[in-house]
């Protein structure tokens, strides 16, 4: 899954381009993919800590075996600042269920979660959930709808529509509450999700390099920037990582759009955490990645997003069935 491309196609993010000032730029964080291997699991806590005080930003899971949200809920409580983003299939799921689980992912981190966009085009898949293989236009679109709709979900409740009102006997208050409703070409999503609103409201939502094709451009447009995908498989070096760094980050049109700089295929039989401490620490010395998170940061900031606010629709109201009701009586 690993790639090394350096796409041209611009990504319409704010941010720096060729020409403009790169003191203005927001630097990429550093994140290591983990391949979700059931073998892996007994050390996976272990390697997760080390990697973070190595410096990492970021730690990617991709599916080996284990479902990576799984992963990163097991890894959540056990790290501290590291952002947790699985990679995770947009189409042959249920969007509301996805969406509700990131959202208990981004809880269970207070803020460290985000979502590595994919879209599944293995022909095996879409028969194990009772589906007709789509092809890519029609994955592409699809890929699109259910990013618009776990969006929706997320920004379903207010900060404030949980009351506990406990004389009263009301727990959440259902006019800050927002349907979904969500009518898309291969499914519908409604009313407002199950969980209340997380820490950081919208999760930040990524494209790799990997999956560009697979997700669309629509898609792609639409994510909160790309993820640099670096082959480390055959070793890393600090100064071949650093010229395909600064070629993908300032002098391609989407340069601005990288959030991640994403090690793939590291070896984790040798000392990768030690690998990864000197590649940050001679990767930030040039100016080219971010600082290591702050315990307490959540992940747009770290990635350089502005704070996700509720966006309240009165046409989407929760409480709009019983106001509909009363007004009819």
């Amino acid at each position: 899954m690993s790639t090394t491309t350096l796409p041209t196609a611009a990504l319409g993010h704010e941010g720096a381009a060729e020409g403009t000032d790169p003191s203005a730029r927001v630097l990429p964080a550093l994140a290591v993919d983990l391949v979700t291997a059931p073998s892996l699991l007994p050390e996976l806590a272990r390697l997760a800590r080390d990697l973070e005080r190595a410096g990492v930003g970021a730690l990617t899971l991709s599916d080996g075996g284990l479902h990576p949200i799984h992963v990163a809920s097991h890894l959540a409580p056990l790290t501290e600042a590291v952002g947790l983003l699985p990679r995770t299939d947009a189409i042959y799921v249920e969007p509301f269920h996805l969406a509700t689980q990131l959202m208990s992912l981004d809880h269970i981190t207070h803020g460290r979660a985000g979502w590595l966009l994919s879209a599944e085009t293995d022909p095996a898949v879409p028969a194990t959930v009772g589906r007709t293989v789509l092809d890519l236009d029609a994955t592409a679109r699809e890929a699109a709808d259910v990013l618009e709709a776990v969006r929706r979900v997320w920004d379903s409740w207010a900060p404030d529509a949980v009351v506990r009102d406990t004389e009263r006997g009301v727990y959440v208050d259902a006019s800050r509450l927002q349907y979904a409703d969500v009518e898309a070409e291969t499914f519908s999503v409604r009313g407002p999700a199950i969980t209340p609103r997380s820490p950081q409201g919208l999760l930040p939502v990524l494209v790799a390099d990997t999956d560009r094709a697979a997700v669309g451009e629509h898609t792609t447009e639409r994510a909160d920037g790309r993820v640099l995908d670096l082959d480390v498989s055959g070793g890393a070096r600090a100064d071949a990582l650093s010229t395909l760094i600064r070629e993908a980050t300032t002098h391609t049109a989407d340069g601005a759009s990288v959030r991640l700089v994403r090690l793939v295929g590291l070896d984790l039989e040798a000392d990768a955490p030690g690998t990864v401490a000197e590649l940050a620490t001679a990767l930030r010395a040039e100016g080219l990645i971010a600082p290591a998170p702050r315990d307490g940061q959540d992940l747009r900031t770290q990635l350089g997003l502005e704070p996700a606010p509720f966006h309240r629709d009165p046409a989407r109201r929760g409480d709009r069935a019983r106001q509909t009701r009363e007004e009819s009586a």
